[in-house]
C-alpha cells in the first residue's frame, strides 16, 4: 500500500497516495515484503502473549514473504527481546513518543495487528486507520464501530484464530482501498469527537 499523510487536527488528515517504498526505505524495512505491525506496550493486559502465539501459528500457515515489527516497550519487552532473537521474521523497535515518527510506521506497514481481546477502545487503531492502514482485532466488542472492516476480525478469541484472520486479510491485502477507511475514521473519530466519547464513558 502506499503512504498516509498526517496533517491535520484529526487522526490522518486523509489518505494521501505516496509510495511505499519511500517510507520503507527510510525506516530499513524491505520493500517487497508484507510488515505486519504491532503498536503498543508489551504486557499482560495488552494480550502480548496472544501475539508471539500468533506469530508462531501464522509462521506456519503463511510461509510467503513477510516480516513482523513491534513497536512498543513495556514488563514483557525480555519476552519479546528474546522471541525476536529465535525469529528472524519479528523486529522490535523502542516505543516512540514523537506522532510523526510513529506515522512513518504505520504508513509502511501492511497491515496492523491488534490483539487485544477485552479493549474498550483502541486509539492506535484509529490513529492506523486514518493513515489507511487496514487492522485485525477480535469481534464482539466495544472497538467493532470503529472500523468498516470488522467483517475480516477474528470472532474466536485465541491465538489461531486470530492468526487465521491475518492470513485471510494478507490474501486480500490489493483489493483495501485506503481511502474510504481513512475517511470514516477521521469524519468519525476527529481528536474533539473521541475526547469526547472518553468523557463520557468515564463519567458513565
Amino acid at each position: 500500500m502506499g503512504c498516509a499523510q498526517v496533517d491535520s487536527p484529526s487522526f490522518g488528515g486523509g489518505y494521501k497516495d505516496i509510495p511505499a517504498g519511500f517510507c520503507r526505505k527510510k525506516l530499513g524495512l524491505p520493500i517487497e515484503s508484507r510488515v505486519l505491525l504491532y503498536v503498543g506496550r508489551f504486557s499482560p493486559d495488552k494480550d502480548t502473549a496472544l501475539l508471539l502465539r500468533a506469530w508462531n501459528s501464522l509462521e506456519q500457515r503463511e510461509p510467503s514473504d513477510w516480516i513482523g515489527v513491534m513497536v512498543g516497550d513495556g514488563q514483557m519487552k525480555q519476552e519479546v527481546d528474546d522471541y525476536s532473537r529465535h525469529h528472524p521474521r519479528i523486529r522490535t523497535t523502542p516505543f516512540l513518543q514523537d506522532p510523526s515518527a510513529l506515522a512513518e510506521w504505520y504508513q509502511a506497514a501492511d497491515l496492523l495487528l491488534h490483539p487485544g481481546r477485552w479493549e474498550t477502545f483502541g486509539l492506535v487503531l484509529l490513529e492506523a486507520q486514518a493513515c489507511g492502514l487496514p487492522v485485525i482485532a477480535f469481534r464482539g466488542g466495544a472497538m467493532d464501530e470503529q472500523s468498516l472492516d470488522v467483517a475480516d476480525w477474528a470472532t474466536e478469541r485465541n491465538s489461531d484464530a486470530f492468526a487465521a484472520a491475518v492470513q485471510r486479510k494478507m490474501l486480500r491485502l490489493r483489493e483495501t482501498d485506503p481511502g474510504p477507511l481513512s475517511a470514516y475514521i477521521n469524519q468519525n473519530f476527529s481528536w474533539d469527537k473521541t475526547f469526547a466519547r472518553q468523557m463520557a464513558e468515564y463519567e458513565s
